[in-house]
C-alpha cells in the first residue's frame, strides 16, 4: 500500500440545500447539514476509503470545529500531521445547492490559510504528494504549497 502525503484545507462544510436559492433579501426552506470537508480532507478520506494510507498535512482551529474533523479523519482511516492554530478558527465552507444542483460557496479559510512551510512535514515514506490547488493557488497558504513542492 502506497503512502500518500496529501497537504490541503481541512474544514467544516454547512451544506445548504434548497429548490431555489433565496433572492436577495429573501428567505427559503432547505435541508441543512454540517459536516466534515475541506478539499484536502476530502481527498485523503476517499483515498483511505479506497485503500490507500493517507496522511493529511493541514492546520486546524483550536476549536470544537477541529476536533470534529480530527475525528472524522480518524474515523475514516486518514493518518494527519494536523497543525492546531491557537489565532485562528478551522475553516468553516457555506455550500448553496439549489434543486438543479448548482452550487455556490462562501468560504472561511481561517486556519487553512494559514497553513505556513513550517507545518509541512512530508512522512516517511510517502511515494505521491497530492497538493490541495486552495492552498498552491491562494497568496496566504502559497509559500506552504511551495515547501510541499
Amino acid at each position: 500500500m502506497s503512502r500518500i502525503a496529501v497537504v490541503g484545507d481541512a474544514a467544516l462544510d454547512v451544506l445548504a440545500r434548497a429548490g431555489t436559492l433565496p433572492a436577495p433579501g429573501g428567505d427559503v426552506r432547505a435541508s441543512i447539514a454540517i459536516r466534515p470537508g475541506g478539499a484536502g480532507a476530502n481527498t485523503a478520506a476517499w483515498l483511505a476509503a479506497l485503500g490507500a494510507d493517507p496522511v493529511l498535512i493541514a492546520r486546524i482551529g483550536a476549536d470544537t470545529a477541529g476536533e470534529q474533523v480530527r475525528g472524522h479523519l480518524a474515523a475514516a482511516g486518514v493518518g494527519t500531521a494536523l497543525v492546531t492554530d491557537h489565532v485562528a478558527p478551522t475553516a468553516t465552507v457555506v455550500v448553496l445547492v439549489d434543486g438543479a444542483g448548482q452550487r455556490a460557496m462562501l468560504a472561511d479559510r481561517g486556519a487553512a490559510g494559514r497553513l505556513a512551510p513550517a507545518d509541512i512535514a512530508v512522512p516517511a515514506g510517502a511515494r505521491h504528494l497530492h497538493l490541495s490547488g486552495y492552498v498552491l493557488l491562494d497568496r496566504s497558504s502559497r509559500a506552504a504549497g511551495r515547501a510541499a513542492l
